[in-house]
């Protein structure tokens, strides 16, 4: 059986958290069954005139019902000060008990004319209402304490019925007994159930949502977790894109490839991955999505999942924020021996198509289009015009007006696919 993610303490935890809010509730509800009892007892049955009489039957029940609203009020005012505790939750149960036993017990010592037995009062059955109760307080401990209660009080009436009560013997029968019991036993089992079957699906429901989120994460280590959430979203899995306008970020390193061929696979997924790690902070830095990883180059969209106006503005910045952890990252390699690294940033902004891109049998959110080809051109082109940064015409227009890097013209570059040259600007 494969073991719980969720702690035991972090169960309980929770566990008591949610009988807190129910315990409010009980707290307030015992409260108003009280005063209904003590309004029933000196409004109706002329409860004032039998204390005075010193009627031992109306002394018990008023001072019962007193102490069990007295230790309500203790009870919630403890729970807004404090999360449930289980002796607050055996508590509890032990008052619900404790009421049942003086409503029920004071027909019972204390017989009416018209009293036939025990088992045959309506109000008996509060002790099945009790033990099933306990279990709504989702503690094993608080079924035992108060269904144990409970049942320990009707055994002790039935007895008590028995042996001082003879003449209640000629008015029920053994079937009655059994009924009664039966009754009562069910509702044990059933509190009992409820603890085990409700502790059993907090405990699947949260080692499921951890499962999810772990599941999240992991799959946010090999995409943007921006494009998991959009994969991850409703009705979000089939294929099928939509016009949007984005800025898209092309980076590669310079001569790795060759680079590379010296180095063991190891060290080259460790130099490699280094290299990634400062750049990609830099990248959602600002607010950049990371479309892919083609070996050692880079792919990222500025607007997705959603647009904002300095799209263009932020790839720029990133382009020199990357420019600058390059130089302190070489710094870092100089001083471990290792020769320094170059890379070349291309960046364009316009329209592209962003979806699922494949077959329902395997997907690929990501984008498509001119733009991309251009911004991936611009950065071989970073080779030719010997800059590690080149910005199209168009993605320097849409950031104008939102700060980024000052930016000069390096002139008209022949690109390949375009019939017109296209002017492009580096770095001041």
């Amino acid at each position: 059986m494969e073991a719980a993610l969720i702690p035991e303490s972090s169960l309980e935890n929770f566990l008591l958290r949610a009988a807190t809010r129910g315990e409010r509730s009980v707290a307030r509800a015992r409260i108003a069954l009280a005063l209904l009892s003590l309004a029933n007892i000196f409004g109706l049955a002329d409860g004032a005139a039998h204390l005075a009489e010193g009627s031992l039957k109306h002394w018990i029940m008023v001072v019962t019902l007193v102490f069990s609203m007295l230790c309500s009020l203790v009870i919630q005012r403890e729970l807004h000060r404090r999360e449930m505790s289980t002796f607050l939750l055996d508590l509890s149960g032990l008052l619900d008990g404790l009421l049942a036993l003086v409503v029920v017990g004071s027909s019972v010592v204390f017989p009416a004319p018209a009293y036939v037995a025990f088992i045959a009062l309506p109000s008996s059955f509060a002790f099945a209402v009790v033990a099933l109760a306990s279990g709504f307080r989702l503690h094993m401990r608080a079924v035992a304490v108060g269904a144990g209660f409970a049942m320990t009080s009707a055994v002790g009436l039935q007895l008590y019925d028995w042996f001082y009560n003879p003449f209640t013997r000629d008015n029920i029968t053994p079937d009655d007994i059994g009924a009664f019991w039966v009754i009562n036993s069910v509702t044990v089992m059933l509190a009992v159930a409820m603890v085990r079957r409700t502790r059993t699906l907090v405990r699947e429901g949260s080692d499921a949502v951890l499962k999810a989120e772990r599941a999240r994460q992991r799959l946010g280590v090999y995409v943007s977790q921006e494009l998991v959430d959009q994969a991850m979203g409703p009705d979000n899995l089939q294929p099928g894109g939509e016009r949007r306008t984005v800025a898209v970020l092309f980076s590669d390193l310079r001569g790795f490839t060759r680079y590379a061929e010296k180095l063991s696979p190891e060290r080259l997924v460790g130099e490699l991955n280094d290299y990634l790690d400062v750049m990609i902070r830099e990248v959602r830095a600002e607010g950049g999505v990371v479309d892919k990883y083609i070996g050692d180059a880079i792919m990222v969209v500025y607007g997705l999942p959603q647009s904002r106006p300095d799209d263009a503005a932020r790839a720029i910045r990133t382009a020199w924020r990357m420019e600058q952890a390059l130089t302190l990252h070489n710094v870092e390699r100089q001083q471990r021996g290792l020769p320094p690294l170059a890379q070349g940033i291309g960046i364009h902004y316009g329209e592209v198509v962003a979806g699922n891109i494949g077959t329902a049998e395997r997907l690929q959110y990501t984008v498509v289009g001119d733009v991309v080809n251009l911004a991936s051109r611009l950065e071989g082109a970073t080779k030719e015009l010997h800059t590690p940064v080149l910005v199209s015409e168009d993605a320097r227009k849409a950031a104008e007006g939102h700060e980024h890097p000052t930016l000069q013209s390096a002139g008209p570059l022949q690109v390949r696919g375009r019939e017109a040259p296209l002017e492009v600007f580096r770095f001041s």
